[in-house]
């Protein structure tokens, strides 16, 4: 029996995924969180795990920054992100930072449940659309696609979304405020925003494409 910790902020998705892990013969949730914090304290707790399921949008954090270090903790367990979000850079940047799969959560559960099957068999797993994004971008048909960011800018540009002022990411986030500033600096310059104003549009806006105001 593998046993699985499920992070997710929001309440009916989480128990409805650990519920669908929970029925899988080969499977069971041992433990659930719904932040960041409360994650790194379950994987310090536990001795061993054979999956860690993560969202990227944490309410005190971002997904990318607690995969290594939920790596670092169990590094036996292999990490499965389920997000909202399906653009193929997100994945991109997931396996970088140490997963070991990547499913939208736009498809179908059982594609969940095939990724940890696949990932424990050793193998890299993405459901079908990052790998439907995957051959559109081989195929040439994404000709133009905006300057990459990178894994700190999209923090702050989440934050951003969040409508947080400088100061109150520098604090999230445990950096500068002059550092935050650069960020925001380069997110325009990257984004084409004119202003602050209108790279907090831009921020919220694509909150919003993802559903319910969450990134």
């Amino acid at each position: 029996m593998r046993s699985v910790i499920v992070i997710d902020d929001h309440p009916v998705f989480r128990a409805g995924l650990s519920g669908f892990v929970d029925r899988s013969p080969d499977m069971r949730v041992v433990a659930e969180a719904a932040t960041a914090a409360r994650a790194l304290e379950i994987a310090r707790d536990l001795a061993h795990v054979d999956a860690v399921i993560v969202d990227l949008s944490l309410p005190d954090g971002h997904g990318l920054t607690l995969i290594p270090r939920i790596a670092s903790l169990l590094p036996e367990a292999r990490i499965l992100v389920v997000s909202m979000h399906d653009e193929l850079v997100y994945a991109d940047r997931c396996l970088q930072a140490g997963a070991h799969g990547y499913v939208s959560k736009v498809d179908p559960p059982e594609a969940i449940l095939d990724a940890l099957r696949r990932i424990w068999s050793g193998k890299l797993a993405v459901g079908a659309r990052v790998a439907e994004l995957a051959v559109e971008r081989l195929a040439g048909s994404r000709a133009e696609r905006p300057r990459r960011l990178s894994n700190r800018e999209e923090e702050v540009f989440d934050l951003v979304g969040q409508g947080l002022t400088t100061r109150e990411i520098a604090d999230r986030l445990e950096i500068g405020v002059k550092t935050v500033e650069t960020h925001i600096a380069r997110l325009r310059d990257k984004l084409g925003a004119n202003n602050k104003t209108e790279l907090s549009r831009m921020a919220y806006a694509r909150r919003l494409e993802h559903g319910s105001g969450d990134l």
